[in-house]
């Protein structure tokens, strides 16, 4: 909870002072799951929250910064102390050249084995940006991988996991400013979101399937559907 607490003040003070800017959709939504490890644990709930908070920094024409984190909080779980059950952190840099991307990023959920993942990996990205409508296709090579056990109780490898789970890309696409539809598909995972402009926020819609839900259920198949509030313009 400390850990979380400094992130979330580093993150408005870096707004306030820097004016970052929204970088992937954020958004606090409750959510309804299945297909995870929350099946086979006696103190988690399928129900949860499940917030995203993602920002940019912009040093010049060429370069910025990204900063993204995802958490699953067990907000309705009262037995066990509404506690969050996993952070992801997602930091990282790029080079732009129009519509391209060049850069570098890190995930990890912080934690120690055998509960630690986290990956390393350098990526490239062809985009289209207009007004009402974005399309991308990122790919990216991975290196240093750490994911832990399997259910084997062995250490696996990148191929065994990271590679097979989350592929090599992405293709992304969103439709519309304020209200939009977007989604977003790697080989082994889908997730679509359907935004309504409120005016102040946004009534978000949210559904998922797939590898990938989170770094702790990265080779589990998960379905998850949300609703909730957009905090991005």
């Amino acid at each position: 909870m400390k850990k979380l607490s400094l992130v979330i003040i580093l993150i408005v003070y870096n707004f306030l002072v820097f004016a970052l800017e929204p970088y992937q959709e954020n958004y606090f939504i409750d959510t309804y799951s299945s297909g995870n490890s929350i099946d086979a644990s006696e103190d988690r709930q399928s129900r949860e929250a499940v917030f995203k908070i993602s920002l940019k920094q912009e040093i010049n024409d060429f370069l910025f910064f990204f900063f993204t984190q995802k958490s699953f909080w067990q907000i309705h779980n009262e037995e066990h102390s509404r506690y969050f059950r996993e952070h992801n952190y997602n930091p990282g840099f790029a080079v732009k050249f129009g519509g391209v991307q060049v850069g570098w990023e890190h995930e990890s959920n912080g934690e120690v084995e055998p509960e630690s993942r986290s990956y390393n990996r350098v990526f490239g990205v062809l985009g289209v940006n207009a007004e009402s409508f974005q399309a991308h296709l990122k790919v990216w090579s991975y290196y240093n991988e750490e994911q832990g056990d399997n259910d084997n109780g062995k250490n696996t490898t990148r191929d065994e996991t990271t590679s097979e789970m989350y592929g090599n890309g992405e293709v992304y696409l969103k439709i519309g400013r304020e209200s939009y539809f977007s989604l977003l598909a790697r080989s082994r995972y889908v997730e679509g979101i359907i935004n309504v402009n409120t005016g102040e926020l946004g009534v978000l819609f949210f559904y998922s399937n797939g590898y990938g839900d989170s770094l702790i259920d990265y080779n589990h198949k998960v379905t998850r559907v949300g609703l909730g509030i957009s905090i991005t313009d």
